[in-house]
């Protein structure tokens, strides 16, 4: 998340005044990033919230106007495919994962450049159209992930690895 932090203290010495809001519970290598939060030089600029209810995260993805998932290392990227199914534009590292469950979707960037990730969520935030195509492919590619969609691949993967097949 160091990353982003250090995205969005860029972005609005240039002028940009966007807010990052990092949601979900920090992990244990996150002292560093809360530590940079809290000596930002901009107030109310960085809001954590910690746990977010199943309840509240539609509100959540309804106040976003992109969602940014820095990750090195992910095993699927349901996160991601939650923003997506929202119609939220994503930019996404380029660890295999994401980059496999966005299909081509997402914006990614790699996710120690923070000079990348500035300009990109620039680019996107000062794009209207930009962000409705973003979030037409994403709800078009979430979509390749419904409940139904899942269930059919799942069973056919058991068919085909059934000795009875």
């Amino acid at each position: 998340m160091l990353v982003l932090v250090d995205a969005v203290e860029r972005l609005r010495r240039n002028g940009t005044n966007v807010r990052l809001v990092l949601a979900g519970a920090m992990g244990w290598a996150d002292s560093v990033t809360r530590t940079r939060i809290r000596r930002g030089v901009y107030e109310g600029a960085i809001c954590e919230t910690g746990y977010v209810p199943d309840e509240d995260r539609d509100a959540l993805y309804a106040g976003a106007d992109v969602y940014a998932l820095p990750s090195f290392a992910e095993g699927f990227g349901l996160p991601l495919l939650e923003a997506m199914a929202r119609g939220v534009p994503v930019v996404a590292s380029t660890a295999p994962a994401l980059m496999e469950a966005a299909g081509g979707a997402a914006v990614h960037v790699p996710p120690t450049e923070v000079a990348t990730w500035a300009a990109t969520l620039a680019r996107i935030l000062n794009s209207a159209q930009l962000r409705s195509e973003l979030a037409a492919r994403s709800r078009k590619r979430a979509a390749d992930y419904s409940l139904r969609a899942t269930a059919a691949s799942l069973q056919t993967a058991i068919a085909e690895a059934s000795p009875l097949a």
